[in-house]
């Protein structure tokens, strides 16, 4: 196999006449030189490549081997886990059942009593509402005698305005025809005026006032 130094130093014998162009001989010997130079880099990162890898793979046999144990050991131990598991979680229901058990009979005697106050509940509620009933009906009676009053009140008192009113007008009638009669000669009053007068109801000023 040649080698660098072969190439680099290979000479060619000088032909007179038909030679080779000595410049394009050299200049494709450069390049052969280069390419050779290549291939030779190429090979030593590769055979840096075979070794690293021959190197990962021992790690990595060595890793499987650990692996194959320790999956061989994890098996025992979850085999183990498992029986262990399964017994502790009869124990544990076994447990919860009795516990289960015993929640329900205090929840179901709570329930009961719980029941029974609110029985006795709904009872005094019931009691309170039929009184508040009773107190409402008298109430509204109350309420319905005291509007019935109210308006025979306002009744009264419209019939008596009314009255009022016509008295009142009737009253200034009396004072103008008074005033007329002080302007005339003195005449004797006629009985039946008087008595006119006399039979109309008197009502006090305050109570108009009021009534308004």
């Amino acid at each position: 196999m040649l080698s660098l130094v072969d190439i680099q130093n290979k000479e060619f014998k000088k032909s007179v006449l038909g030679g080779y162009n000595i410049d394009e001989v050299n200049e494709f010997l450069d390049e052969i030189l280069q390419s050779y130079q290549d291939l030779i880099n190429e090979n030593y990162t590769l055979k840096d490549r075979v070794s690293v890898l021959d190197t990962s793979l021992e790690h990595y046999r060595q890793m499987e081997d650990t692996i194959q144990n320790v999956l061989l050991l994890a098996e025992k131990t979850a085999q183990e886990t498992k029986t262990a598991a399964h017994e502790k979680a009869e124990e544990i229901k076994k447990d919860a059942e009795a516990r289960v058990e015993k929640i329900i009979v205090t929840a179901e005697e709570r329930a009961l009593r719980i029941v029974e106050e609110k029985r006795q509940e709904a009872f005094e509620v019931g009691k309170k509402v039929d009184e508040m009933r009773r107190q409402y009906m008298a109430y509204k009676g109350q309420f319905k005698q005291l509007l019935q009053n109210q308006s025979s009140l306002l009744e009264q008192a419209d019939l008596q305005v009314t009255m009022q009113g016509d008295s009142i007008d009737e009253t200034v009638a009396d004072i103008e025809r008074d005033n007329k009669s002080a302007a005339e000669p003195f005449k004797p009053i006629d009985n039946r005026d008087e008595k006119a007068f006399h039979t109309k109801e008197y009502i006090p000023v305050s109570e108009i006032e009021a009534l308004a």
